[in-house]
């Protein structure tokens, strides 16, 4: 696929900590300048490039493997779908814990 440049906040707005349906560590999406960059539970960070604005896939792996960005009723990212020519998978998004003043 053909990469498009999305827009800063679009990528920070995707950037957090993602867990399967077990609750485990499935991956870490986080923002280095105009670059995503997804760490698995094992350290190994892979870059991603969007396909779509809500579609992601990895430049140097499989031409199958897709990551799809799903939104709550408010528009807030809330979870990816992994699929690949295998499997899907859902990853829940963690918010962040709330700050105390």
């Amino acid at each position: 696929p053909t990469a498009v440049k999305l827009p800063v906040p679009v990528l920070d707005s995707i950037a957090g900590e993602y867990r399967d349906a077990n609750g485990h560590l499935a991956a870490t999406l986080f923002r280095q300048g105009e670059a995503l960059y997804e760490k698995d539970p094992h350290g190994e960070v892979t870059e991603v490039e969007a396909e779509a604005p809500n579609t992601f896939f990895y430049p140097l792996g499989s031409i199958w493997t897709r990551l799809t960005v799903e939104h709550d009723k408010q528009g807030k990212v809330s979870a990816l779908l992994y699929h690949d020519d295998r499997h899907e998978e859902r990853w829940e998004r963690m918010r962040p814990a709330a700050r105390t003043p």
